[in-house]
């Protein structure tokens, strides 16, 4: 015979189990959906405040994370519509997507990239090493 105090716990913990599931389930189905470009998997987005945690949340899943930022007020504010372009070390173009969002998540091979972002007509430039279990994220940002 179970006891009270063994049912309210066992009843808690589902009840706990269940609202993580829950929370889990929201998160994946805010993410924007993934794309692939030749060997490279990414997804772009972070409209809104439940996209943004899904992407924040699923961040650590993908090698390189890339974030854009315009600054000019007292804050800095998200930017979207951003043309990325990332080339490998010998200049062979392995992504150009324009950004639905001010991030941007890439699962690309180990190896050294150059990756371009444009806003508003600026190009800003960066190099990264992505590393087989290593997270990089890589911010851009444009003063107004």
């Amino acid at each position: 015979m179970h006891s009270p105090r063994k049912q309210l716990t066992t009843g808690a913990m589902a009840a706990a189990l269940c609202m993580v599931t829950n929370a889990w389930a929201a998160m994946d189905a805010d993410l924007p959906p993934e794309q692939t470009q030749g060997k490279v998997t990414y997804l772009s987005g972070g409209i809104g405040l439940d996209q943004q945690a899904a992407m924040k949340q699923a961040a650590s899943e993908y090698p390189l994370e890339l974030e854009f930022l315009e600054s000019g007020g007292p804050h800095a504010v998200f930017a979207a519509g951003v043309q990325v372009t990332i080339t490998d070390r010998t200049g062979k173009v392995v992504l150009d997507a324009r950004s639905n969002g001010p991030f941007m998540l890439a699962r690309l091979p180990d190896g050294q990239y150059t990756i371009s972002a444009e806003n508003t007509g600026r190009v800003e430039t960066r190099r990264v090493i992505v590393e087989r279990g290593k997270h990089r994220t890589v911010v851009f940002e444009w003063k107004a």
